[in-house]
């Protein structure tokens, strides 16, 4: 398992922006939330410094104040920790923290650390997959999450 980890890890470093490319409408949601001063993180399960190279890749690494992976804690999303550090880093208070999320473990991770969550239809996980696991917010559009962020 270890060395079939490390060449998976070697190829998709090798390859992480072959196809990679941002949803549309995410670059503008992004500025639009830059001009509204709400401050972002990311949070995943992949190693930082892929995510890193990926933000930057795509030209969204200022974007965001800061960047924790899969390998910056000792545990990983949906464990509450990496989201806690964000939140306690940009010193936002949970109660107007929102987790912006395609998956079911962003729903799962958001729960754990007791803030709100937005899930997005536009990722690899179904609608309705995602509207079964109840997040608080669930759109399909980027524009919808301006909307509901500058609200909080």
């Amino acid at each position: 398992m270890d060395e079939a980890l490390a060449l998976f890890l070697e190829i998709y470093g090798a390859h992480l922006l072959d196809t990679t490319v941002a949803y549309p409408g995410i670059e503008e949601m992004l500025e639009r939330l830059r001009a509204a001063d709400v401050r972002l993180s990311v949070l995943t399960n992949k190693p930082r410094g892929f995510a890193a190279r990926i933000l930057d890749g795509l030209g969204l690494a200022s974007r965001f104040g800061a960047v924790l992976g899969g390998d910056s804690l000792p545990t990983r999303k949906p464990d509450p920790a990496g989201l806690r550090r964000l939140i306690d880093d940009a010193g936002v208070p949970v109660e107007e923290t929102l987790v912006v999320g395609d998956s079911l473990v962003d729903v799962e991770t958001a729960r754990n650390a007791k803030v709100a969550v937005c899930a997005v239809s536009w990722g690899l996980t179904p609608r309705a997959t995602l509207e079964a696991a109840a997040p608080d917010y669930l759109v399909d559009r980027p524009e919808e999450v301006v909307a509901i962020a500058t609200s909080r």
